[in-house]
């Protein structure tokens, strides 16, 4: 087996190398046909290549100034009704939270009530490039609501779904959504949630826009690469 995870964690390292032995068998008889010593180094660090993937993509973008800049507003702003299938009694203390695309996760505050406001606000800077598009049209944003007061085990209220094709065909989203969960056919409350797409002012700095781009799309194309390392079983590297 070729040492590669050695070779990737150590890749930083100036002018790290491993070593290996291959054996040559006879598929019939598997008696050994030749034994092959190989020497393997990077030419240049990982991080030397995330640069030079950045900068591709950069000139490739320089030239393709179509997608749009824009600000989406998720505002969660209350429940009603809330109640914990787990729990007897009516004393919760929910708290919703979601994460949208690959950003990371948001939450808004635990408010003990089952009518809670949280007047929650979440903002996220995006390009409309066609990976964002087919996500806006085709996903829907699944927020999470639990019971801070219950014990793990029985602190889930429920889920909503928050459909975002509307934001490409109405730009906005303002609604009351049931909150489901699986153990019960009835609906254990409701939340209010406003969502609405801006258009952003176009930077006048070409170079500035286009690195924000790319950075969004060398983080989609790196958290690829993560899942696919670890469903391999080859380092567990993040990146953010």
């Amino acid at each position: 087996m070729m040492p590669l995870r050695e070779l990737l964690v150590n890749s930083e390292q100036h002018n790290f190398k491993v070593q290996t032995m291959i054996k040559f068998e006879d598929e019939r008889t598997h008696s050994t046909l030749a034994d092959v010593n190989i020497s393997i180094r990077l030419r240049n660090p990982l991080s030397f290549a995330k640069d030079w993937l950045k900068e591709k993509l950069e000139m490739q973008q320089s030239t393709n100034n179509v997608f749009e800049k824009k600000q989406l507003s998720i505002n969660i702003l209350q429940g009603r009704n809330l109640v914990n299938p787990l729990v007897s009694g009516d004393q919760v203390e929910p708290l919703v939270f979601f994460r949208f695309y690959n950003f990371n996760e948001r939450w808004t505050n635990a408010v003990s009530s089952t009518t809670p406001e949280w007047n929650s606000n979440f903002n996220f800077d995006i390009f409309m490039n066609p990976s964002m598009t087919n996500y806006l049209q085709n996903e829907s944003l699944v927020m999470q609501i639990m019971d801070n007061k219950a014990s793990d085990g029985s602190n889930y209220i429920g889920y909503v779904d928050l459909p975002l094709y509307k934001l490409i065909v109405e730009g906005h989203i303002r609604d009351w959504l049931n909150v489901r969960n699986p153990s019960s056919k009835v609906a254990q409350g409701m939340i209010y949630v406003e969502a609405k797409l801006d258009k952003i002012t176009q930077a006048t700095n070409n170079r500035e826009r286009n690195v924000v781009l790319v950075d969004q799309l060398v983080r989609d194309k790196l958290n690829e690469a993560h899942k696919r390392a670890k469903a391999i079983g080859q380092p567990d590297c993040a990146f953010k």
